[in-house]
């Protein structure tokens, strides 16, 4: 056909009669007077073909119109090119506004003068509020957005992503992450960790009782400053073998079998013995021992470790 030689040539091809009428015009009207057809060229292939006829004036087209419809092509072909790209730039934003707004965290694209441009559902739903969250517009005034445009200038001014944590509405704990872009602006991203700060609340006491636990029952053996050695370096150390000279007290009550012959056993645990052991082990612990065994009577004490 004639468009197909068009494809083929990549030339303006130029018709008129009697050759018009041995061509395969592709149409049930007869032939025009005349024909000009030239291709439409992006980086050197044709997408398309402009075609022009002439129903009137037995006359044919001459090169100055090839050159003008060829010229006319050549702005179709920017035309057809743009519009394809559009088209490729809106399916991509489209799937990358479905990607922001299936995530949970908000994400936010704000220019150099800290307007939003860009903004998907969680970033609304956090930072909206009572207002609307506009695009091209700064952020709706609150002490969010006030903590955010501190860090936002931080960022601009030292050039470089910067990280922080802050307080959004009804006591939310955010990790805020600022990234610069270059002729973009900055990037934005807003992740709620509120349940994991409460999480880490809950295992620092968790951590803290479990040591107030074993501080208490050490302290009940171990004189304070061995109780604050052993919490200071930790579960690990407990256990480790290292050698060292010692002394070791054994203390014991004159008498006492015969005492315990004499009284029943609840008069001698608790007249007697509990006595007896709380003063000796405050005196032990006092002086920087450790006690060690109670035993019948006798209580084992050891210094130096």
């Amino acid at each position: 056909s004639i468009i197909a030689s068009v494809f083929r040539n990549q030339k303006p091809l130029i018709l008129a009669r009697p050759a018009l009428n041995a061509e395969p015009y592709g149409r049930a009207a007869p032939p025009p007077q005349a024909f000009l057809a030239v291709p439409i060229l992006f980086k050197g292939a044709p997408i398309g073909a402009l075609g022009v006829d002439r129903a009137t004036a037995n006359r044919p087209f001459g090169d100055n119109e090839a050159h003008l419809l060829t010229s006319l092509a050549d702005y179709a072909a920017i035309t057809l090119r743009n519009a394809r790209l559009f088209d490729d730039v809106k399916t991509e934003q489209t799937k990358f506004e479905a990607v922001l707004n299936s995530t949970g965290d908000a994400v936010l694209v704000m220019d150099e003068q800290r307007r939003v441009t860009l903004a998907n559902r969680a970033a609304r739903e956090l930072l909206g509020g009572t207002s609307p969250l506009n695009v091209q517009r700064p952020l709706p005034h609150s002490s969010l957005a006030d903590s955010l445009s501190v860090l936002l200038v931080r960022a601009a001014t030292q050039k470089r992503p910067m990280r922080e944590e802050l307080l959004g509405a009804m006591g939310k704990v955010l990790n805020v992450s600022v990234s610069p872009v270059p002729n973009v602006g900055n990037v934005v991203v807003l992740q709620d960790i509120t349940m994991l700060k409460e999480l880490e609340l809950m295992r620092h006491e968790r951590e803290r009782d479990e040591r107030d636990r074993t501080r208490h029952l050490f302290e009940r053996y171990v004189s304070p400053q061995q109780v604050e050695r052993l919490m200071q370096e930790g579960e690990e150390t407990i256990g480790r073998p290292t050698q060292r000279e010692l002394v070791e007290l054994c203390v014991g009550l004159r008498g006492f079998s015969a005492l315990a012959a004499r009284l029943d056993a609840d008069t001698i645990v608790e007249r007697v013995l509990n006595r007896y052991f709380n003063a000796v082990s405050d005196e032990v612990l006092r002086h920087g021992g450790t006690v060690t065994q109670f035993v019948g009577d006798r209580l084992l004490a050891i210094f130096g470790w």
